[in-house]
């Protein structure tokens, strides 16, 4: 077992259990050694590490059993997201086509989590939309990108429904670099992201599914024709195709 690399801590650990998955260090009903070994043998943080066993235990590819340990049980969800991976953005068609399932799945998501949402999950929401409002303000905008990335993330889970969580998780990893790069790419998307996030939140808050849905919709909208104008321009003028878009 490999130590990982410093990128994205939680990011580094998947890589680096999809790496053990593909050479056959681990295999299908094995026992994952406890958080504390797995940690010091990635040379990770134990937080870093709960974080990316999270996101395996959603998609199904390991299982905490009570008395006995974690076992890694999904071979195969865990192959199909390692083969899945950046440099995304290069590639105009798979962005599009991963764009265009994300409206689809949190378009669902937020119309069952205006229904199902508990009011601690509507509040938590609104703790996120005021440290991205924060974060915005003090232009720390990798920080905004994270709490964006977790707002949608919390939406999901929201939604009550175990299958459109983890329709939603297994394209987490593409969704955030999407996220990030749009960011980096079109830096005048943070304005409209805030406007979005809050109308999305005000939504939910009133539980009024159908104003949720439309601005969902709207806002992924908004960054599929920001980066099909983007493609077009050749990545020139990166402002202007941002206005226009």
């Amino acid at each position: 077992m490999g130590r990982v690399i410093k990128k994205k801590l939680a990011e580094s650990v998947l890589d680096e259990i999809s790496r053990m998955v593909e050479s056959g260090e681990l295999k299908e009903g094995d026992k994952l050694p406890n958080q504390n070994e797995l940690a010091a043998q990635l040379g990770v943080s134990r937080p870093s590490l709960r974080e990316a066993l999270k996101i395996l235990e959603d998609i199904g590819a390991i299982e905490q059993r009570p008395k006995y340990g974690t076992v890694f049980k999904g071979r195969s969800q865990i192959l199909y997201s390692s083969h899945l991976t950046p440099p995304l953005l290069e590639d105009e068609a798979a962005v599009i086509e991963l764009i265009e399932a994300r409206k689809f799945i949190e378009m669902a998501c937020v119309e069952l989590a205006a229904v199902k949402a508990t009011d601690r999950e509507i509040e938590e929401l609104g703790r996120l939309v005021e440290k991205m409002e924060e974060m915005l303000d003090r232009a720390k905008m990798d920080q905004y990108a994270e709490h964006d990335i977790t707002f949608h993330y919390s939406i999901a889970r929201a939604s009550g429904n175990r299958f459109m969580h983890h329709l939603f998780v297994s394209n987490r990893r593409l969704m955030e670099h999407i996220i990030e790069d749009g960011f980096r790419l079109l830096p005048g998307m943070f304005d409209r992201s805030r406007r979005y996030h809050q109308g999305i939140y005000q939504a939910l808050k009133a539980r009024d599914k159908a104003k949720a849905v439309e601005i969902m919709g709207e806002h992924i909208d908004f960054i599929m024709s920001s980066l099909k104008a983007l493609y077009e321009s050749g990545g020139r003028d990166q402002e202007r195709v941002l206005r226009s878009a």
